[in-house]
């Protein structure tokens, strides 16, 4: 098995040409048991199907041999047995948003797409988790629990369209990590395939759950080389009541860097921070809802959220801990300033 469905580090053979006796490792047989697990609606064979799973975000130009949309962990126990005692291999992949060439094949084979498994399980605000199958979108779950004053913090730049299974399988972090943590710290269970065809269950349903071998943490940032995710248990927080949004400019790289040191020693922790040098100033400057002085040469994206008294007291300390400090210090005034800014920070990945 390959990576998940996010990234994969240091994939040389992303582009690799295609030679016969490789792009026909699955044979006629084994094509038609294929159809008959999933239904031939749900296999792509057909090369102009199969262009568009030839490349993931970070490019590639290595088309599959087929396609597979599993619904249900019994057909991707099915997927992974036949492969593995036919020796083919599976490229699980989830929205083929990763940078680095994860979710592309390297020598044809099969890619097991989660695009069919994208069902919100359970929501259980008593004991602070949801379940969710691998294909549900990030920034969909999110919205969900947002409705419910619930949130999950894991915020990747693409989560509007990357999926709980990639997010998993790379261990995803996003600007709220500085605060919150990553992927691994809200992942406290889940029901995954061995490649070997197995399903297995790791972890608990609590917060606290410390017996036995730690396997779903052993999972998590795999990149889909151990087992493929077909169920997922996420810690859940409460929704912060409010947050502020503000932009620190900078005359030179070394100032935001200086400052983002004595800023956290300070005991200010901001929720999300964001760093963007001048190559990424160059792509996002037309998307900023003002326009940036022309001395800028590095920015910092910083928020703070909590109560709103909280959140009160925090921007006065901000403002005070920057008070004569060489830069410029602008704040969003509404949501839609906000997504604006969000908006263009996502722009660039």
């Amino acid at each position: 098995m390959d990576s998940y469905g996010k990234e994969k580090k240091g994939n040389s053979a992303a582009h690799l040409p295609v030679t016969g006796y490789i792009r026909d490792m699955i044979n006629a047989k084994n094509l038609q048991l294929l159809r008959d697990i999933l239904g031939r609606e749900h296999l792509l064979t057909e090369p102009e199907e199969l262009a568009c799973y030839s490349f993931d975000g970070s490019g590639g130009d290595v088309a599959p041999q087929a396609v597979a949309f599993p619904e249900t962990s019994g057909q991707v126990a099915a997927i992974l047995r036949l492969a593995n005692t036919h020796n083919f291999p599976v490229v699980p992949r989830g929205a083929g948003s990763g940078m680095t060439g994860g979710a592309v094949p390297i020598c044809g084979g099969l890619i097991l797409s989660t695009g069919r498994m994208n069902r919100i399980l359970e929501i259980d605000p008593e004991n602070m988790i949801a379940i969710a199958e691998p294909g549900v979108i990030t920034g969909e779950l999110q919205a969900e629990l947002a409705q419910k004053g619930l949130m999950y913090p894991p915020d990747p730049a693409s989560l509007k369209f990357c999926t709980l299974g990639g997010n998993a399988a790379e261990c995803a972090g996003g600007p709220s990590a500085v605060k919150y943590g990553v992927t691994r710290d809200y992942i406290i269970g889940c029901e995954a395939v061995l490649p070997t065809g197995d399903v297995i269950t790791t972890g608990v349903r609590t917060e606290k759950g410390v017996t036995g071998y730690d396997l779903t943490h052993l999972l998590i940032g795999s990149e889909g080389t151990l087992a493929v995710f077909t169920k997922l248990t996420l810690r859940l927080l409460p929704l912060p009541e409010a947050k502020k949004t503000f932009l620190l400019l900078f005359d030179s790289i070394e100032q935001a860097v200086d400052l983002v040191a004595k800023l956290l020693a300070a005991g200010i922790m901001p929720c999300t921070l964001e760093y963007m040098d001048q190559t990424a100033l160059r792509i996002i400057r037309d998307r900023l809802p003002n326009p940036l002085p022309e001395a800028t040469r590095a920015l910092l994206l910083l928020e703070i959220d909590g109560s709103r008294r909280e959140v009160g007291h925090r921007s006065q300390r901000l403002h005070t801990f920057l008070h004569n400090r060489p830069l410029t210090l602008l704040e969003a005034k509404n949501d839609a300033d906000r997504e604006e800014l969000w908006r263009a920070r996502r722009a660039i990945s």
